[in-house]
This record gives structure tokens, C-alpha cells and sequence, in this order.
């Protein structure tokens, strides 16, 4: 098998998943030691050490630069490959929801085939966007979906899954809409909603496949937006169904488009999230820069390109 020359580095997450990328580090040493046994492996320390150490690998021409962890741990490394396209970036899910993972056609735990792929390095370039001043690569999630992942944080639970279905029952009896203003040029309305999901990846928490239909390399940014007053318990599992089946956008209180800006204003801070990490903001403003990372792709499985 032949491997593309360069500097590889990874850069690990530990705890990543719960502890999974910690206990997952030594089999990755094991399969660079299989594949490009000169590649460098990084641990992070601390929360925003992914970006750090990543920024450092870019000033020491590193070519290739492996994330191992989750959502949240891929959303710090491309903070600093943003603008660097010569750089190839890839991914090793190690996490708890490994949602973007799949729009690279990688499955949530790498097989030896996998492994075989990544280092292969078969690339194409996807778009980045960008939500004031941080980029991210997957979905923004405003309403339920962003108090579920603030809930699911605040939990002591080791297990990933059990504490994010925990969160999602508070969240489908007891949460409350939040009245947003959304302005694009396809779409503009103020109502009261239950959910807006935002980004260029199709699903998050897990698996919750909001943006059934977005592409990471088509140079737009997709939104569903979920409008909700008074909604019981019902009307919120059926449209989580809905969403399960990829059929909630024949909902009539759901409307999805594409655009390639997209203003959310609220007159109270509100908990999102961004590639799974939690934020407050009263405004958001969302573009996307297209085709801005060079990443690695598995060609041989179902992926969310546009070819």
C-alpha cells in the first residue's frame, strides 16, 4: 500500500467518548506503527489544546494532520486550518456522537480497512463554515436540541448514550420555545420555536439526521427550522420519529432550505451549540466559505459529497 509522503501527526483527545479516546490511544499507536511509523502523535491537556497544538503543526509544515475524538475535538483543530488548504486534515472518531465523521463515509469505530483508507489519503476539499468568529464543520443546534447537549454535560453519567437519552426525556416534557428571529434570503420569519438545526453536516446528537439532504461540499449552508408554541409530549416524540424516519420535513410546522448566510437573533442569550460544544449568544450570524479544508475521505462507502 502506498502512502503519501509528508508529516503526519495525530492528535488525540483523551477524553474524548467518556475516556474512549484515552483508552483508544494505544491501538492508534499500534496502527501508525502498522502504516507510517514516522507520523507524530499529540495528547491534548485541556480544553482548546486541539486548536494550539494544531496551529503550532501548521507553522512546522506538517501535511497531514488526524484528529482522534469527536465532534468537539474536530471543530478545534479546523479553528486553525482555517485558510490552510495545503494542509490535509482527517479524522478518527473517538467520541461520544461521531456525527460528522460519517460525511466523510468513515463508520463511527474505524475497521482495519479503515485504517487502510485513512492512511491511503484519498482527498477532496469541503466547505468550512462559520458562526461569528468560530468555524465550524458539522451543525449549529439552537432550542431543544442545544438544551439536551447542555443537560447532557451537566450529567455525571460515564455512559454517553445513556446520559444523552436521559436528557432528551427532561427535555421532551419540560422544555420551553424560544421566540427567534431568522433572516436569509430564501427564508425570514419571528415565532416562537422549538428547534433550529444549522450547518453543513446532516446530523448531530448522535445520530439525529436533521439536515437529511445537506452536502459538505456544495458551497451552502442547510437549516431546518422547527416552529413550536404549546407543543405536549405527543407532538414532540412524533417528531422526533419524524426525524428518525427522515420524513420531518413533511411536517407542516417544520421548513428546511439552503442558503449561504443565515442571521439568528434573539433578545436573550440562548444555550446552542456548535459541533457539539455549548455556547450563549443573543446573535448569530452563519456563512460558509466553500471548498476551504482538504480533507480525507473513504471512497469505497456512502458519504455526504457531492461528486
Amino acid at each position: 500500500m502506498s502512502i503519501p509522503e509528508g508529516k503526519w501527526a495525530f492528535i488525540d483527545n483523551p477524553v474524548a467518548g467518556s475516556g474512549f479516546g484515552g483508552r483508544y490511544l494505544p491501538h492508534v499507536r499500534e496502527e501508525i506503527k502498522r502504516y507510517h511509523p514516522g507520523a507524530d502523535i499529540f495528547t491534548t491537556e485541556y480544553h482548546g489544546h486541539a486548536i494550539e497544538l494544531t496551529a503550532e503543526l501548521v507553522r512546522k509544515k506538517y501535511t497531514h494532520i488526524i484528529a482522534v475524538g469527536g465532534d468537539g475535538t474536530i471543530n478545534e483543530v479546523v479553528q486553525s486550518l482555517a485558510g490552510h488548504p495545503d494542509v490535509i486534515f482527517g479524522a478518527v472518531s473517538a467520541g461520544s456522537g461521531n456525527d460528522f465523521i460519517h460525511s466523510l463515509g468513515f463508520p463511527e469505530r474505524f475497521t482495519e480497512e479503515d485504517w487502510q483508507t485513512l492512511f491511503q489519503a484519498n482527498t477532496t476539499c469541503l466547505d468550512l463554515c462559520r458562526c461569528n468568529n468560530r468555524f465550524f464543520i458539522n451543525t449549529i443546534g439552537i432550542g431543544f436540541d442545544a438544551q439536551v447537549a447542555a443537560d447532557f454535560n451537566k450529567m455525571k453519567i460515564r455512559n454517553g448514550k445513556i446520559r444523552y437519552w436521559i436528557a432528551l426525556l427532561k427535555n421532551l416534557l419540560f422544555f420551553k420555545p424560544v421566540r427567534l428571529k431568522i433572516t436569509s434570503e430564501q427564508y425570514s420569519t419571528e415565532d416562537n420555536m422549538f428547534m433550529i438545526s444549522i450547518g453543513n453536516g446532516r446530523s448531530s446528537g448522535g445520530g439525529f439526521t436533521l439536515l437529511q439532504d445537506a452536502m459538505v461540499n456544495d458551497g451552502l449552508v442547510d437549516a431546518s427550522v422547527f416552529l413550536g408554541n404549546r407543543q405536549g409530549l405527543l407532538k414532540r416524540v412524533s417528531l422526533l420519529t419524524k426525524v428518525l424516519k427522515g420524513t420531518h420535513s413533511l411536517d407542516p410546522t417544520v421548513t428546511q432550505f439552503r442558503s449561504t448566510r443565515i442571521v439568528v437573533e434573539t433578545d436573550r442569550e440562548v444555550p446552542l451549540h456548535i459541533d457539539g460544544e455549548l455556547f450563549q449568544e443573543t446573535r448569530l450570524d452563519i456563512t460558509i466559505f466553500p471548498a476551504s479544508v482538504n480533507v480525507i475521505y473513504h471512497p469505497g462507502r456512502p458519504n455526504y459529497l457531492k461528486v
